[in-house]
């Protein structure tokens, strides 16, 4: 309502300290500002390798983690680098009581195991495929490359040939990580998966149960690197789906793309990177290509003036201005959906959801070779599909691009859900949250990290490498305070529990901020012990036990992966 005569205005207090603080918190604000976005620092896509050898700082934490241990730094990180092959991997050969394990060889795992070799942190690392790689392995078809470009995809501390393409295959992204592993020697056991692990809390130790091995093995600390494309996201089907005669199926269990859409009906569902990429890919080798889409989606050019767009974005440009500056290329690049038969979309570009980095799906259909629709309605019977349009078309594969669940079942027993996000302190540190039954006293966990939980909007490389970097200075840091790190950020403000947005089922982050907390992380890290130290003086308190929101779930997601209906045994013997 208006304000009256008869209404007093008044100033909250709120309002009146920051206008009292204005000119002092302003300035100091836009040196941070400066300092973080506008250096040659600041731009993750020109870091150099050198950029993560700095002497000093790796020294510095070298000696937080091993203390006053008679430990002579250069033969620990030589040790950490002796990690014996799956050949001898039985209890007594692997000696695992002083070392982390890192489940995972993809993207993430390699990162973490070079960043943990520069900091001399002792590590065994296994993966459970024969070879290194993860979702660049078995997660992906014949025809993806990436989406956002070789420079933000790569890792900082080893780039990518410069022969490369801007945007690289699957065949040469795996080929880059094998190189990876090769230069910094990370002897990784193969064919090995982690089953189940168990806190001890005398001794503050874990006990993982391994594929290869009959008893579980002591560590002093686990890294899961498990990723977040292992559980696929099915939709909601109308409960006709039994009706439909034909194949459902995840976007990700196809490899052989021509094989498998040779001669076929295809509808995929969604509209992300691989939803565009499935459905153009059966436009080209199937019959015919139909998309299903519940609601509107930006389709942004993989290039612009030359150059990948993700490129021309610039750290220093705050996220209103991003969205601005992509809704300009939009309107004059591609117009409106609506002119393509599809949805406006509900958003706006680039902020709530996940980027579609891929316009080719615009082009296939003004050429008629895509047919957009909007969701499922129902089956009719047979292979006949009833769209929300009114629209009815016969399928004979239905391939389901929804995405994945941020789930990591190998730590289900010690971490919450909350609107299906892992409530992990920072978005790497499991928090301790356990009582022991009979006591009622917190177990004091530590030592359990989940890594690279979050989803960069494009370009993981740059953050990732810097992230690694800062997450082995944690777990150096662990060893200079008593209580769960976590915790401990957590009461200085650096710590918090992971939050998406409503419109998005991901945890999403933008890359610039994302690296600009990274680097705030980098120049005062060094000072924590500092301010363990004071907090201690001044009788500060850091609890041993913390309240998680949420609840503890091993089986939220049974029932929507529970999805079977591949009766074409010519398709299941292709998808085996």
């Amino acid at each position: 309502p208006i304000l009256t005569q008869s209404e007093p205005r008044t100033m909250s207090l709120k309002a009146l300290l920051f206008f009292i603080f204005f000119p002092v918190t302003f300035p100091l604000y836009a040196i941070y500002y400066i300092l973080l976005y506008c250096m040659p620092h600041s731009d993750p896509v020109y870091i150099k390798p050198s950029f993560f050898d700095n002497k000093k700082t790796i020294s510095y934490f070298r000696n937080l983690y091993w203390g006053a241990q008679d430990v002579d730094h250069a033969e620990s990180a030589k040790n950490s680098e002796d990690l014996p092959s799956a050949s001898s991997s039985n209890a007594a050969e692997l000696q695992t009581k002083d070392k982390f394990l890192i489940v995972g060889a993809g993207f993430v795992g390699l990162s973490t195991a070079s960043a943990f070799k520069r900091y001399g942190i002792p590590f065994h690392i296994i993966d459970k495929n024969q070879e290194v790689g993860g979702n660049w392995l078995n997660g992906t078809y014949n025809g993806v490359h990436i989406i956002s470009s070789r420079k933000t995809t790569e890792y900082k501390d080893f780039p990518m040939p410069d022969d490369y393409p801007d945007f690289p295959s699957a065949k040469q992204m795996l080929d880059y990580l094998k190189k990876y592993r090769k230069n910094y020697d990370i002897q990784v056991q193969f064919n090995c998966e982690a089953k189940d692990l168990e806190f001890e809390p005398e001794d503050k130790s874990w006990l993982v149960k391994l594929s290869t091995e009959e008893q579980p093995l002591k560590f002093k600390g686990v890294v899961v690197c498990d990723g977040h494309h292992s559980i696929p996201r099915y939709p909601k089907f109308p409960e006709s789906r039994n009706l439909f005669e034909g194949v459902i199926m995840h976007s990700k269990q196809v490899k052989d793309e021509e094989a498998l859409y040779r001669g076929k009906r295809v509808c995929v569902i969604g509209g992300g990177n691989s939803g565009v990429d499935m459905a153009v890919l059966a436009a080209r080798f199937g019959e015919a290509s139909h998309v299903s889409h519940r609601r509107g989606y930006w389709f942004l050019p993989r290039t612009i003036l030359g150059m990948p767009l993700v490129e021309v974005i610039k750290p220093w440009m705050p996220v209103f201005l991003q969205k601005l500056l992509l809704h300009i290329i939009l309107f004059f690049v591609t117009g409106k959906m609506t002119a393509y038969g599809m949805q406006q979309p509900d958003h706006s570009v680039y902020a709530e959801k996940h980027p579609t980095i891929n316009s080719d799906i615009l082009t296939f259909i003004k050429l008629g070779l895509i047919k957009p629709h909007g969701e499922i309605k129902r089956f009719l019977g047979g292979k006949k599909v009833e769209f929300a349009d009114g629209s009815v078309e016969e399928l004979d594969i239905i391939v389901c691009s929804t995405g994945y669940h941020n789930n990591h079942p190998l730590v289900n027993k010690y971490v919450k859900y909350n609107e299906r996000l892992p409530q992990i302190l920072a978005s790497e540190i499991v928090p301790s949250s356990i009582r022991d039954e009979e006591t009622g006293n917190g177990l004091g966990e530590r030592n359990l990290y989940v890594h690279g939980i979050s989803q960069v909007r494009y370009g993981a490389g740059p953050v990732l490498s810097l992230a690694s970097d800062i997450l082995a200075q944690l777990v150096c840091l662990q060893e200079a305070i008593p209580v769960n790190i976590g915790h401990f950020l957590d009461v200085v403000g650096a710590g918090g529990f992971p939050k998406r947005s409503e419109k998005c089922a991901d945890l999403l982050s933008d890359p610039h901020e994302l690296w600009g907390l990274l680097m705030t992380a980098r120049w005062t890290f060094p000072y924590m012990p500092a301010v363990w130290r004071w907090f201690q003086k001044l009788g500060v308190k850091v609890p041993e036990h913390v309240h998680v929101p949420g609840r503890f779930t091993e089986k939220e997601w049974s029932k929507e992966t529970d999805v079977d209906h591949i009766r074409d045994k010519d398709l299941i013997d292709q998808l085996e």
